[in-house]
Order: structure tokens, then C-alpha cells, then sequence
């Protein structure tokens, strides 16, 4: 069986937590894997030093200036659009993936009869779990995007829409691309957010 390539895919405004995002993802990735950090360069001043700083660590840097700040969700997009990795998963740049996160995709993935989108929890920084009811959590404020891991398909996978909710729109879209009977919901928590 051929192994399985993951793309990550990060928006940043270059927050000194990025340092630990990026540590959480090294630790976590193998060889075939690839990282892509997406700077919003929206009216924001970045550090001049951090496109270097990101690739002499083995990341991809991208710049997007969408017009307007929207949480990032112009950037997941753009990234999604070079990533080359067999799945996408995805984080923010005050979050980190859990030990051996990246180890639980594939061997979900390996074993998976069919292809489609996965949903994994994720913890919040309050200590809360997302989600917590197979299929009846696919609503906002019940789910993230740190929970969908979806196959790097253009004509099937969820795009994040320019607003709040935008994570749950890309969900919902991938859940209706490619079929609700595909998606695995997987309760196994893969990243956590803005951990202490």
C-alpha cells in the first residue's frame, strides 16, 4: 500500500505562537508529509524575517492578502489550492495537534474502505470537547475545523467561507460533496486549541 501524504495547512498573522504550532506539527509529521503557512499580509505588518524563519524549518511559506481579515479562511483556501498531500488537515497559529495526532489520520485513513472526509474532536482551550454526538454536532458552535481531515479532491472537497462560521461551511460542503454516508466521524481529539 502506498503511503499516505498528509498537507497541513495554517494561517498566520505571525503570532509569537506560531513557534509552538510549528514545533506541534514537526513533531507529528514524517518524511512525505508538507506543511503549508499562509501569511495574511491584509494591512498587517509582518515580521520581514518570518517567510525565512518558516521555510529554514521545512514549512512552505504563501502570502494572501484576501481584501479583509477573515479568521484565516481566504488563507486555508489559498493554501488548499498548492497543497499536494493525499489529505488536508488543518490548524490556527495559537493551536497545536496532539502527540501521535498525525499517526491516528493515517492509520484511520489506512483502514478506511472507502474515501471521504473524517471528522476527529478536537479540545477547546476551556477544556471542551468538539464534537460530542456522531453527525447531530454538525453545527456551528459543535465543531471546528480542527476536526476535518478531507481528501485533497477540488471537485469534492469543503471550501471556508468568509465568515465566523466559515470552518462549518467548509464541513458541511465536504459532508454534502462527498456524501454523508462517506464521512467518519472519529472520536479521537487531534489538536487542541490555544493550550496553556
Amino acid at each position: 500500500m502506498a503511503e499516505i501524504r498528509l498537507s497541513c495547512i495554517m494561517p498566520t498573522q505571525g503570532r509569537a505562537s506560531i513557534s509552538r504550532a510549528l514545533k506541534s506539527i514537526e513533531d507529528n509529521w514524517q518524511e512525505v508529509d508538507e506543511s503549508i503557512v499562509v501569511a495574511d499580509t491584509h494591512g498587517s505588518l509582518l515580521d520581514e524575517h518570518l517567510r525565512h524563519w518558516v521555510e529554514m524549518r521545512g514549512h512552505t511559506y504563501l502570502e494572501h492578502d484576501a481584501g479583509h481579515h477573515c479568521w484565516g479562511h481566504c488563507q486555508l483556501n489559498h493554501g488548499m489550492k498548492h497543497a499536494t498531500g493525499d489529505y488536508l488537515v488543518y490548524m490556527d497559529d495559537d493551536d497545536v495537534f496532539a502527540h501521535g495526532a498525525w499517526n491516528a489520520i493515517r492509520e484511520t485513513i489506512a483502514q478506511r474502505t472507502v474515501v471521504g472526509p473524517i471528522l476527529f474532536q478536537f479540545k477547546t482551550s476551556t477544556g471542551g470537547i468538539l464534537w460530542q454526538i456522531p453527525g447531530s454536532d454538525l453545527a456551528h458552535g459543535r465543531i471546528g475545523g480542527h476536526c476535518l481531515v478531507q481528501p485533497n479532491d477540488p471537485e469534492r472537497m469543503g471550501f471556508f467561507s468568509c465568515e465566523y462560521a466559515g470552518d462549518l461551511t467548509a464541513i458541511q460542503d465536504a459532508c454534502q460533496n462527498w456524501g454523508h454516508d462517506k464521512v467518519l466521524w472519529m472520536p479521537h481529539v487531534i489538536s487542541i486549541a490555544r493550550p496553556r
